[in-house]
């Protein structure tokens, strides 16, 4: 399984991988363009190749499952697409631009959680305003604010969870607070790393139902970080496999998915 490293000289698995497979979900013309567009992005730690002649197009509406082991590059590509790290080679364009500090309003990001400890002295509406701006946590919110809070904590279903402390609240109850406050500005990407590896099984199906929800209801262009493929093949429309390289790039439902991900994990 090492002609990975060689795929952008000889194509050796290029069976592995059909490009014309993936199509934009909500739209049935081929001249649509990406949303989010990497071309040829290699990204190194020191010595170590951590992303290797990554080429991407992702379209507007999916509902995109990133998977791979411990150390593949999934969240390197995603702190890429961010702007949060910058690729050795290649480009990336977000909404047909280089990413610029002016986009992030249009791009939420939920990071790997943390459970927020009981006796922290915050409520569910300051973690969901903190996602406005970097505001002092106990500056008192403006109308528009709190109304903008408020839609936030509605799409999650937490409507009325605002004056709540946020550390009386569950681990899966905290993740779609922090899902909120990725939301409190409107974005048109979600971008979320690992969201349910804190969360037992009741709460990551909950979770992944509320993603599915965002994305169908709100039109959100979704990349889920996720480590167990099988609890996020049955939401995502579109799966991509990295391995430093991109292993696999389709629909999560077909047999030659499967095989490739035996070979893997």
């Amino acid at each position: 399984m090492n002609d990975h490293h060689h795929t952008h000289k000889n194509h050796n698995h290029e069976h592995l991988i059909n490009k014309h497979e993936v199509k934009p979900i909500l739209f049935n013309t081929t001249n649509i363009s990406p949303i989010i567009e990497l071309e040829r992005v290699s990204v190194n730690y020191g010595k170590n190749v951590i992303l290797k002649g990554i080429d991407l197009k992702i379209y507007r509406g999916e509902y995109i499952g990133l998977i791979g082991k411990n150390g593949s590059g999934k969240s390197t590509l995603m702190k890429s697409i961010l702007g949060l790290i910058h690729p050795e080679s290649g480009t990336i364009k977000v909404f047909g631009n280089p990413i610029q500090s002016e986009m992030y309003d249009k791009i939420g990001y939920v990071p790997q959680m943390h459970p927020i400890q009981r006796e922290f002295p915050a409520t569910v509406g300051d973690i969901v305003g903190m996602g406005l701006y970097k505001k002092n946590l106990f500056k008192p919110f403006r109308k528009e604010d709190k109304d903008r809070i408020k839609l936030a904590l509605h799409k999650v279903n937490m409507g009325s969870f605002f004056d709540r402390p946020i550390g009386h609240l569950s681990g899966g109850e905290q993740q779609k607070v922090l899902v909120a406050q990725a939301l409190v500005r409107d974005p048109e990407i979600l971008l979320l790393d690992e969201p349910t590896s804190a969360l037992d099984f009741t709460m990551v199906e909950n979770l992944l139902k509320l993603l599915q929800d965002l994305n169908q209801n709100y039109g959100l262009t979704l990349i889920v970080i996720q480590h167990n493929l099988e609890i996020l093949r049955p939401y995502c429309s579109r799966l991509i496999m990295l391995m430093g390289s991109i292993m696999y790039d389709g629909l999560p439902n077909i047999p030659r998915a499967d095989e490739l991900i035996k070979r893997v994990f």
